[in-house]
């Protein structure tokens, strides 16, 4: 049975139920005012050191592990109350972008506004999960039947806020499979505000530039090379396989490959990561090294994917 482990930070204490490894993961990568975003700042000052008669189990969601804190009852009620109406706007949320979904589903010709109040839904799915699960909940959102006119502006707008998209690849590369042999992601795309007239954040011109032939690069653990995200700079990928805020890759390796550009799902430019989403099954040429790390701590893009 996994033990129990009690901790204090900024004043209060939680209880959690994590293996040691997740207890000492949580205490290096937590700050402050992360924690506070995950309790509901305005309650801090309702958590008391120490159980109390008085006191509520409350359940909170901090950077993707689940803990329990003891709290006085009153806040601890109210934060109960906002969790279960917080609960309630997501059910709504996701209700009304499925349906939006099916309905442009039914509407081949649906004009191009009714497409972005469509997208605008999926997208306030999104922004209101954590980017662990973000992935996971945009694919039930765009599984079958969503169009092709749906899919790629939502994913091409969501991916990059996406993290730990490791246990998603299946279900993902069905669908980029399924809607890359409809239409191409390049005919899809809308530049935000900040990259209108800037072709350094337009993956279109990244898209162009590339041969024919491309060399591609993926640090991960050796467990992952055959995933969908890589990157064409082989800098990138090793900040990939050297770990992520304080986090190592376990077993880190870099692996480099050929894939034809027409094998290219999508490329993207706005972390600076020259990423491309490939077919795996169409990798050639793969060699896999083992990656030595040599710095403890580096902050080098999103969760290892």
């Amino acid at each position: 049975m996994t033990p129990e482990r009690t901790f204090t930070h900024c004043g209060f204490s939680c209880r959690s139920v994590m293996r040691p490894r997740q207890f000492e993961l949580w205490r290096h990568e937590t700050t402050s005012d992360k924690l506070a975003r995950g309790i509901y700042s305005t309650c801090l000052k309702g958590i008391a050191l120490n159980d109390q008669p008085t006191q509520k189990p409350v359940v909170i969601d901090v950077m993707g592990l689940r803990l329990v804190a003891m709290i006085d009852a009153p806040w601890a009620d109210l934060i109960l109350s906002g969790q279960r109406d917080w609960a309630a706007k997501l059910r709504r949320d996701r209700r009304a972008a499925r349906d939006a979904v099916r309905r442009a589903s039914r509407d081949h010709n649906a004009p191009i506004e009714v497409i972005a109040a469509v997208i605008a839904k999926i997208q306030q799915c999104s922004i209101n999960v954590s980017s662990s699960v973000r992935l996971a909940t945009l694919l039930r959102l765009l599984a079958p039947p969503a169009p092709t006119s749906v899919f790629w502006p939502a994913l091409l707008s969501e991916w990059s806020m996406c993290d730990a998209t490791w246990n998603a690849t299946p279900q993902l590369l069905d669908l980029l499979r399924r809607h890359h042999g409809i239409a191409p992601w390049v005919g899809y795309y809308q530049p935000s505000a900040e990259s209108l007239g800037s072709i350094m954040d337009d993956p279109r011109h990244f898209w162009a530039a590339l041969p024919d032939i491309v060399t591609v690069y993926r640090g991960c653990s050796r467990a992952r090379v055959l995933g969908v995200a890589w990157t064409t700079d082989r800098a990138v990928a090793e900040r990939f396989a050297e770990g992520h805020r304080g986090i190592r890759t376990p077993n880190p390796v870099v692996a480099s490959a050929r894939i034809a550009k027409a094998d290219i799902f999508a490329t993207f430019v706005d972390r600076a990561e020259s990423e491309v989403l490939v077919d795996p099954e169409r990798l050639v040429d793969i060699n896999i090294v083992n990656f030595v790390c040599t710095m403890a701590e580096r902050d080098c893009g999103s969760l290892h994917r």
